[in-house]
Formats: C-alpha cells, structure tokens, sequence
C-alpha cells in the first residue's frame, strides 16, 4: 500500500494559524499551541481551530522535530537518576558529580542545571528544609523555653513566631530567585542554537 501523500495546505489559508495563536496565545510557540489544542478535551476550540492545530500538529511541528537534533544521552541519563531520587542540593549530589565529569563550566552541566527538573528538586529540597527547621521552632517545651527566657524580656514568643516567618520568606525567596535565573538561561540557550 502505497503512503498517502499530507494534503498541501491553500495559499490563502498559509498562515492563518500562526495569527490565531498570536492572537489568541501571546507568546507561546505555534506547535505547543498546536499540541495544547488537540489536547483539550472540552468543545473550547472551535472546530476549524482544532482543524488548522491538527493540521500543524501532523505536518509542520513533526517536519520540524525532524532537523531538530537529539537530546544529549549524559544529560538524560543524569534526569534519568533524579527522577529515581538522586539528590541535587547538598554534598555528593548529582549536579556535581555531573560537573566534575563534564567540566563545572561546560554547556551541558548549564543545561542540566538550568533544566526545570532539577530547579523543581531543588526547590522542594530548600521547601523540606525550611519545613525542618520550622519544626525546632514549634511544640510546647521550644515555646516555654522561648517565654521563659530571660535574653528576650518576656517577648520570646513574638520573636520565636518572627523566625518561622523569616525562614519561609526566605525560603520562598531563593526559590523564586533561582528558578528566574534558571528560566532565562534557558531562553538565552535556546536563542543562540
């Protein structure tokens, strides 16, 4: 059976979904909006949209992921062991080790480190560690030694409740600070390939 050949699309339609995401999905990229509307599942979408984002879907985004090159095998390897739980934050940790094996300043442990697997386990490290040391600020013999303690002038309490909330701002802060940078190192690479 001979392979059907996609049907080419008409000059005058040429176009016309890539305005439509402009329009209507500022900012994001023509074959994501693609996948996004043939994966909704309500009737959202008009019947001619889902047509044109099928249309893209099959034809234009796949003839594209054909020129793209492959992912790197040692950087997936590497997400390979932090989905299975290696850890990224603290001694011995993956990133590192990754590091010393490729070069600590090579393009590929940037793109490792800048990828949103690690800065989600890390962020989740620095949550659980906040979590942790929140905890040694709570229960009832931390709360009496706090208003028992005469450094603090009978204010112990409040100052004791000011520290769990420096150490969840603070938490919050780095997170938000480090995966801002990791996202823009990441539009930076992927605008010099």
């Amino acid at each position: 059976m001979a392979k059907k050949e996609f049907p080419e699309i008409k000059e005058k339609n040429e176009g016309k979904f890539t305005k439509w995401v402009e329009k209507n999905m500022s900012g994001m990229d023509t074959c994501k909006a693609a996948s996004k509307v043939m994966r909704s599942k309500t009737k959202k979408y008009s019947p001619a949209v889902v047509k044109m984002a099928n249309y893209a879907n099959n034809f234009g985004c796949k003839t594209k992921k054909e020129g793209a090159s492959m992912k790197d095998p040692d950087i997936k390897a590497a997400k390979k062991q932090i989905r299975k739980g290696a850890n990224v934050l603290g001694g011995g940790n993956i990133v590192d080790d990754f590091g010393h094996k490729h070069g600590y300043k090579s393009d590929k442990l940037k793109e490792l480190d800048n990828s949103r697997l690690v800065q989600r386990k890390k962020s989740q490290y620095v949550k659980q560690e906040a979590k942790s040391n929140i905890k040694s600020y709570r229960g009832k013999e931390i709360r009496k030694g706090f208003k028992n303690d005469p450094f603090f002038n009978g204010k112990g309490n409040q100052i004791r409740k000011q520290e769990i909330k420096d150490l969840k701002k603070t938490s919050k802060e780095d997170n938000k600070r480090r995966t801002s940078i990791a996202k823009g190192n990441r539009i930076i690479a992927k605008a010099k390939k």
